[in-house]
This record gives structure tokens, sequence and C-alpha cells, in this order.
């Protein structure tokens, strides 16, 4: 733990986690809702310079992409959560007691997404040294039928029992699972290909991946929608639908905190003489506005809703997520060279995700602003 990081156990540690999942799953539904024309702004931009709106990917793209995506990272958090499953027991599983949140994210420390790839790692050495299911089962059976324990310790021994087995079951499951990666020099998620449209001559992709900003402690989600030709094979067709990219791409798809989306659009059109990227999006997740955000990074500043609310409701729990955006759906042509006609214009929309209770006060506080407020189900009292 460092000395920054708040430390949360027992209640409190379910109480945070389940309040940052219905907050992301609020999300989830909230971005696959999202309208299927461009912002009325987008429009008269593209208008004034004739655009060529057919090149351009739809909302519904971006947004389905985008969705994928932070599923990703609603399963990334839910690991430090217990998973408790009348229905279907053997999906239950729990393996942490505590957790450290990031005082300037108000998210799970970087250390503790460590710590789960390192069990990822050692996930079957570690169940080497464990009881077994029927072993487990027959101690606690015996403890419930058999005089051997104190009444008085009986339940606490029932429930350390359970949790055996609940973090056996945590070492099975996390063993084939597919966790986002932390470190600053790698993807997170690595890019991945769909072909949108095969006009013979040239090809339109989708590409998505996820990177973690470890100075804000923030997953990044990005989407570009580019047309290539096959010259150089920046990115493979492997299927109908599907496609690799090339390494020397993958090591292209690596920018700064402080980069805008128009830069990194016309990046990549410079580096690339055969990639004609025409939309490009960051989506940042977080921060996680609650008691625990108490060194926000500049730019990250806790809203000022948020901060009135939590003076009588120190359990609030606000999430914010900010996609930066721009396009380039035109083209001009110097010599054999075509380039994206590109714009200076970086777009962005933000989404505060918070409990229905407060919904209508923090709109109110919000109007004339380009900011969506989508509501989840309880947590006015941290629930």
């Amino acid at each position: 733990m460092s000395p920054s990081t708040s430390s949360l156990e027992n209640s409190e540690r379910i109480r945070y986690l389940t309040q940052l999942d219905s907050a992301l799953d609020a999300l989830i539904k909230g971005l696959a809702l999202e309208k299927e024309a461009f912002p009325k702004e987008i429009v008269e931009f593209g208008n004034k310079n004739q655009w060529k709106w057919t090149r351009l990917p739809t909302q519904m793209t971006i947004f389905s992409t985008l969705t994928e995506m932070v599923k990703k990272v609603r399963a990334q958090y839910d690991w430090f959560n217990d998973k408790v499953d009348p229905r279907n027991p053997m999906n239950n599983r729990a393996w942490f007691d505590k957790i450290d949140v990031s005082p300037e994210s108000g998210l799970p420390w970087v250390y503790d997404i460590i710590a789960l790839h390192r069990l990822k790692a050692d996930s079957a050495k570690m169940r080497e040294q464990m009881l077994d299911y029927p072993v487990i089962a027959d101690n606690l059976s015996k403890l419930l039928t058999q005089d051997y324990a104190e009444t008085s310790a009986v339940k606490a021994k029932a429930q350390a029992t359970q949790r055996e087995a609940m973090k056996r079951s945590f070492l099975e499951q996390i063993a084939n699972a597919e966790l986002l990666g932390w470190k600053a020099e790698e993807h997170s998620m690595a890019p991945k290909a769909r072909l949108v449209a095969d006009l013979m001559v040239e090809k339109l992709w989708n590409l998505s991946f996820v990177r973690f900003n470890p100075g804000n402690n923030f997953y990044e989600l990005f989407v570009i929608d580019t047309f290539t030709d096959d010259q150089d094979q920046l990115i493979k067709q492997t299927s109908a639908t599907e496609g690799e990219v090339s390494k020397r791409l993958q090591d292209s798809l690596v920018f700064g905190g402080t980069n805008d989306a128009p830069y990194m659009l016309r990046y990549l059109d410079s580096t690339f003489d055969t990639l004609h990227p025409v939309h490009l999006t960051r989506m940042i997740i977080g921060p996680f506005e609650t008691k625990y955000l108490t060194k926000p990074h500049r730019g990250f500043e806790m809203l000022e809703p948020t901060a009135e609310i939590m003076k009588g409701n120190l359990n609030l729990g606000v999430l914010r997520c900010k996609r930066q955006y721009t396009y380039a759906p035109n083209s001009e042509q110097s010599d054999e060279t075509i380039r994206q006609v590109t714009y200076d214009n970086d777009w962005n929309q933000e989404f505060i995700v918070c409990p229905a209770a407060h919904a209508s006060e923090i709109a109110q506080k919000i109007l004339g602003t380009d900011i969506r407020v989508i509501e989840y189900s309880g947590g006015e009292n941290g629930k």
C-alpha cells in the first residue's frame, strides 16, 4: 500500500466495488443507446467543409466498439469483488480481502492490477497447494454435523472453509481469463482489426485497442476507422471479417496523455502512405468520484455538484468518462501520395454516471453543456 492510497477491507471493499460495477454497467447500457445521428455541431462543420459522409463510420459502429471495450474494463475490476451466484455455485469466487484505491483516479490501484496478473500466472502452482473440493466439502460437513468445535466458533470456521473453496474457484477461473495489462510500454489489449467494407481497391477497417495510463491510473480506449490498400500489409486480412495488425502499425499506436485526437490522426496519416484514417476516438474511463479521490490530476478535479452532494453523503460514487474525437473523411493528392484533410477541432463528449437519486440534481447544474448524465440504480447511500 502506498502512503497516499486508501485501503478498503471487508464490507467497505464490497460496497465500493459493487458501486463501481453498477456505474460501469450503466455506462455500457448508456453507450449502447447513444444516438445514431452525428451531433448538430459536427453536421454543420462537415457540410461547411463538404465532407464525404459516406466515408465515415456510423455512430452505431463507433459506440458499439467502445461498448465492447468498456465491458472488458468492467470485467477487470470485477475480479476484486466476491462473486456469489446461488443459482450456479460454480461461478462463485473470491480472493481479495482488501484493495487499495488510487487517490489520483478513485479507481483500484495499479499494484492490485499487477497482483491479478501474478495470480493468473501462478494459478496452477497455487492450486496444487490447496485442498480439493471434495475434501473442503467433507471438512465443512464434519464441522456442521460433528461436535468437535466450540459452538461460538462454528460460524467463523464455516465461513473460512467456504472462502477456501471460493479461492480455489477464483484461481481456476482466472487461469483462462483475458486480463487487461498495465505496462506503459505495452497495449493493455492488443489492437484488433475488424473489416467494415471491402471496396476492392481499398478496405475500411475498424481498429480498437486499450492502453493503461500509469500517470493517472486510467484505462484509455481507442477506436480508429481507416482505409488501407494492400501494398504494405499494415493490416492483413485473416478471415471474412477480421484482420491482423502488423507490428509496425502496432508500435505506432502509442500516444501520450496530452496528445489530442487531431494530432494522433494526423500522425498516423503522415507516417503511413497507405493508411488513410477518417476517424479517431480516445475514451478515458475515470475518474471515479468518491471520498477516496483525494489527489486528482489537473483537468480531472472533482465536479462541483459531486463535491456538494458528497457533503451530505460520503458514500457517493460518480463515474466520469470523456470521449475525445476527430474526423477526416476528405483527402487530397500530392504527386502520388494521398493525405487526409485534417482539422484542429478536438471535439469532446463527456458522460457522468451517477446514482439515480442525484441524476436530476446533477443534470440541472450542467445544463447547456455537452455532457450526458447516465443514472444507475442504488448508490445514493453507497449501496
